[in-house]
């Protein structure tokens, strides 16, 4: 037992100079190497959320001459109706003859009011980004307007309540003192009727939130597939180009490595040599094709999710560029270490699924600690004037070779510690074991006095068969002998009845001759 767990542990150790080359490569070539060469990573991600526009930070040239547009002077013309259109509803309304604010009829002095004011419509981040356009570098709010200026947010009223109303919110505006009468709220000098108002709110709330929310979910959804399927196509290829060219480097790696160790030989072709060593090489990156096909496909999936789960993380807080890398490339490797461990390939054991598991997790830690680490590194080296003009090119291969080499350690000691668990388990196996064998060779001896008395028992049969057979034959004698017996009683049955009835004859013959000796003498 000792002798093997030291061939295990050898064993280890070897393998942990490989994985750390393995490691190292992976790392030079994925997240620290074709990241960021193949994704544009920005704060805030791929698609814009309300809670980023509102702090200014967007995903496109479109989103931000939005947010500029919000911080440019308020102008109330923009969001008017012309004079004509603006009469033919003040017009409509007045037809009504109800105030929409008292729910009483209509004073001589009516006037239209905008019940959600347009200015807070105007300047409201949510409105401007799911409404506002842009047509040729230049902002359009024409569906603002068209929402502000709708039936459902226009209410008619007393020429007075909507002077003091101006752009306040109605609610806000009827709690107010009013700045007549101290005394009272604008709301009781009005005679402001609070159901009237709470149904014109409820019918303008409807409305507003409709149409803003549809129109931001039509833009966000079409901007998620859009994004989503870019960064899936190019997470695919990420992953897929990876696992080829960590091959190819790798073998690369070792065919130079053997070929230096064995020297050169001045008999051979050089060229040749090379040529051989490279066809090794591409033979072994060619095996790595159905991986690579796999990789394609399960990055696609998770660089699609990775989007859609940084959008909404968005939606909430903003995330930096170096969190949305790490949310991007650690939702591949959290794909991969839950199907693994949930659906173990056949090849391998529920134990070894979950090992190798834990290892890609503690891989993407590992990796995600190195990229929020990288920039730290780079100003680090960049204030070392000598370092300075190299600190974009060093710092990143740095950290990755610091996470590629952690992360070969972290996974030797994760298999330590499954095999410290295994041989625990091994010698609580063997114990279980030698007591199985224990009662197994009690079973066995009982088994082997049970079946010798079997055998025993089997010989009496055999020996009671054979009298039974001897019986038989006696029997079938004896049978033939009582035939003839029966045949012999039969035939001297006949002859004694044949006797009986002579020596009947006789009898009466002799009594007859009796009698007649009788008469004789008594005639004497």
């Amino acid at each position: 037992m000792a002798q093997s767990n030291m061939q295990l542990k050898q064993q280890r150790l070897d393998a942990l100079f490989e994985e750390c080359q393995q490691h190292v490569f992976s790392q030079l070539i994925g997240p620290f190497g074709l990241s960021p060469a193949m994704f544009a990573d920005q704060a805030g991600g791929n698609v814009t959320t309300v809670h980023n526009f509102e702090k200014g930070v967007v995903a496109n040239e479109n989103d931000k001459a939005l947010y500029e547009s919000l911080s440019e002077a308020y102008d109330r013309s923009q969001f008017e109706l012309s004079q004509t259109q603006w009469d033919a509803k003040r017009d409509e309304r007045i037809a009504r003859g109800i105030d929409e604010y008292t729910n009483e009829a209509l004073s001589s002095k009516p006037e239209l009011d905008h019940f959600t004011p347009i200015k807070a419509v105007a300047t409201d981040p949510k409105m401007r980004l799911a409404l506002g356009e842009v047509k040729d570098g230049k902002v359009s709010v024409e569906k603002i307007k068209v929402l502000v200026n709708d039936d459902a947010n226009l209410a008619i009223t007393d020429i007075s309540i909507n002077r003091s109303k101006k752009d306040h919110d109605v609610n806000e505006w009827s709690a107010k003192a009013s700045t007549t009468d101290l005394e009272k709220t604008n709301a009781e000098r009005f005679a402001i009727d609070p159901n009237a108002v709470a149904k014109k709110h409820a019918e303008s709330k409807e409305k507003f939130d409709g149409e803003t929310n549809s129109s931001l979910m039509k833009k966000q959804g079409g901007e998620l597939l859009a994004t989503g399927g870019k960064q899936a196509l190019t997470m695919g290829l990420k992953q897929s180009v990876g696992i080829l060219l960590t091959e190819l480097v790798n073998g690369l790696f070792n065919e130079f490595k053997a070929m230096i160790k064995e020297g050169f030989s001045l008999t051979k072709d050089l060229l040749g040599e090379i040529g051989e060593r490279l066809g090794r090489v591409a033979r072994s990156v060619a095996k790595k094709l159905p991986d690579a096909f796999n990789a394609l496909f399960e990055g696609g999936v998770s660089g699609f999710m990775s989007n859609l789960l940084t959008f909404v993380i968005n939606s909430f807080v903003t995330t930096g560029e170096k969190l949305v890398r790490v949310i991007r490339d650690g939702l591949s490797g959290l794909f991969k270490a839950f199907k693994l461990i949930a659906f173990p390939p056949k090849h391998m054991s529920r134990s070894d699924a979950t090992r190798e598991g834990l290892k890609i997790l503690t891989t993407i830690v590992i990796t995600s600690l190195g990229v929020m680490i990288e920039q730290s590194a780079i100003t680090f080296m960049a204030a070392i004037a000598p370092l300075k003009p190299l600190a974009d090119m060093v710092a990143p291969v740095l950290v990755a070779i610091m996470v590629g080499l952690l992360s070969a350690l972290m996974a030797y000691q994760i298999d330590r510690l499954f095999d410290k668990f295994s041989d625990a388990g091994d010698e609580r196996r063997l114990d279980e074991l030698i007591e199985d064998a224990q009662q197994t060779g009690s079973f066995a001896c009982a088994m082997e006095e049970q079946i010798g008395m079997s055998l025993a028992n089997i010989r009496s049969y055999a020996t009671s068969i054979e009298l039974y057979k001897d019986i038989g034959s006696s029997f079938g004698a004896a049978s033939n002998d009582a035939n003839v017996t029966l045949l012999s009683l039969q035939a001297t049955n006949a002859d004694t009845a044949s006797l009986v009835e002579s020596t009947s004859a006789m009898l009466t013959y002799i009594e007859v001759s009796q009698r007649d000796i009788e008469r004789f003498l008594k005639t004497m």
